[in-house]
C-alpha cells in the first residue's frame, strides 16, 4: 500500500512538472509581460504616420531645391529618401513628379530632372507611368490674399490676441 501511494505521489509530481513547463504555457512576471508589450509597441509605432506622409506625398509629388546638394545636381539624403518612398507610390499609382525650382539656370534644372528620372529608374520604378517635369508642387496650397492678411497683422497683433495659433490662422478672413 505504501509503495502504491509513493508511485501515485511521484506520478502526480511528474505530470505537474511536465504540465507546468510546457512550451505553450509561458510563466512571465507582470513586469516581463509589460516590457514585452512595450517592445512590441516600439517596433510597430509610426505606421499611421507613414500612411499620412504617403497621402500628403501623393498630393504634392514635388521635389524642390532643398532635396539637392547646393549648386549641384546630386540628391542629398533627404531627396534620396523622398524619391525612394515616392518610387513605391509611383509604381502603384503612376503620376507626375514635379520639380519645383527657384533656380534661374535652365541647364541646372534640366540636369536635376534627368537625375530624378535616373534615380527613379534605378529604384525600380516603372517609368512608362511616370513623368518628371519642371512645375510648381501640387497639393492644396494657400490663397495669397489670406497669407498676406496674416502677414499684415504682424507679430505685435499676434502676441496679445493669440492670432498666431492654428485656430486663429484658420479663422482669418480670406478676402479676395
Amino acid at each position: 500500500m505504501r509503495q502504491n501511494l509513493l508511485f501515485a505521489i511521484v506520478g502526480v509530481i511528474a505530470i505537474s512538472a511536465v504540465g507546468c513547463n510546457s512550451p505553450g504555457n509561458n510563466k512571465l512576471s507582470s513586469t516581463a509581460r509589460a516590457h514585452r508589450k512595450m517592445d512590441t509597441m516600439k517596433r510597430n509605432y509610426g505606421h499611421h504616420l507613414t500612411d499620412m506622409a504617403d497621402s500628403a506625398m501623393l498630393h504634392d509629388m514635388a521635389i524642390v531645391d532643398e532635396h539637392f546638394v547646393p549648386h549641384t545636381t546630386e540628391l542629398n539624403g533627404t531627396g534620396a529618401a523622398r524619391l525612394e518612398r515616392m518610387a513605391i507610390l509611383l509604381n502603384t499609382y503612376g503620376g507626375i513628379v514635379r520639380y519645383d525650382s527657384r533656380s534661374a539656370s535652365s541647364d541646372m534644372v534640366g540636369d536635376r530632372i534627368a537625375h530624378i528620372r535616373e534615380y527613379l529608374e534605378v529604384s525600380g520604378c516603372d517609368m512608362s507611368r511616370v513623368k518628371v517635369e519642371s512645375m510648381i508642387g501640387g497639393g492644396y496650397g494657400e490663397r495669397a490674399s489670406r497669407s498676406i492678411a496674416v502677414d499684415d497683422r504682424g507679430p505685435a497683433a499676434a502676441e496679445g490676441s493669440g492670432a498666431d495659433s492654428p485656430s486663429a490662422l484658420l479663422s482669418a478672413p480670406s478676402g479676395n
